[in-house]
């Protein structure tokens, strides 16, 4: 099993794994953001960070697993499975790198009841 950490300046960092073993070195605890409790080997859109629900799988380190898919491409990576990192800092703030030594934080707002990362 081996799994490759990446960074994209659009999407931010992500996981690249030969197969679905990278999820049992992951820590499985739940994912809690504001209220909103996130258990292993549920979906969420995590108040629409994601455009679609995506599988919370685990922790690794500090960093929120979220599984997107697998790329049955023959271009790149073929058969690998794709996973997103999102940095959790704190119960209202997240964290994604988009180039090396630089990162971005968001917050979570509430205004007129619309929850939402800024």
């Amino acid at each position: 099993m081996e799994y490759e950490e990446r960074i994209d300046r659009i999407q931010g960092n992500y996981i690249v794994a030969d197969c679905r073993y990278f999820e049992n070195v992951l820590d499985k605890k739940p994912l809690i953001i504001d209220g909103l409790t996130v258990n292993i080997g549920e979906k969420t859109t995590l108040y629409d960070w994601f455009t679609k629900p995506c599988l919370f799988v685990g922790f690794l380190k500090e960093a929120a697993i979220f599984y997107l898919g697998q790329n049955d491409s023959t271009l790149f990576d073929s058969g690998a499975f794709y996973y997103d990192a999102t940095y959790i800092i704190a119960s209202d703030r997240i964290l994604k790198i988009y180039k090396l030594g630089s990162a971005r934080d968001f917050f979570l707002n509430n205004k007129n009841g619309k929850i939402y990362w800024k």
